[in-house]
């Protein structure tokens, strides 16, 4: 649960452990590692990893009456998602870190439309 970090005023934590729980729990792809044969959820756990990989993870699970993705740590110094326009206001959503390495997980700045995004918080609807 290292998202709740965000909801306690604390972003730079949940980067912090969201990035080492990523390494610990779901890197390893060997037979006896990482989720090894426990994949019986029919793909849920790969997804999780692709997510937490992008830097994003929904802590209500998709389920609430405003659903929403947080900012979390991604793995590469630039991910750059490419907005349906059926369901958002927007082109693109972009998350930005500087030279992305265990120790240095942190993102240096979020954009939708080039504009900044400063909130944690990215409702499934994005903004305009």
């Amino acid at each position: 649960m290292a998202a709740w970090f965000n909801h306690a005023g604390a972003p730079w934590l949940s980067q912090q452990w969201v990035c080492r729980v990523h390494e610990r729990a779901l890197s390893d792809t060997t037979p006896n590692g990482g989720y090894a044969w426990d994949d019986e959820d029919e793909g849920q756990m790969g997804s999780l990893s692709a997510l937490m990989a992008m830097g994003l993870f929904a802590l209500d699970g998709g389920a609430s009456v405003s659903p929403c993705y947080e900012l979390t740590a991604p793995l590469f110094d630039r991910i750059v998602i490419h907005l349906n326009p059926k369901y958002a206001r927007g082109a693109t959503f972009e998350i930005i870190t500087r030279h992305n390495m265990p120790g240095n997980v942190f993102i240096q700045s979020a954009r939708v439309n080039g504009v900044p995004w400063n909130s944690f918080k990215i409702p499934c609807t994005v903004v305009e």
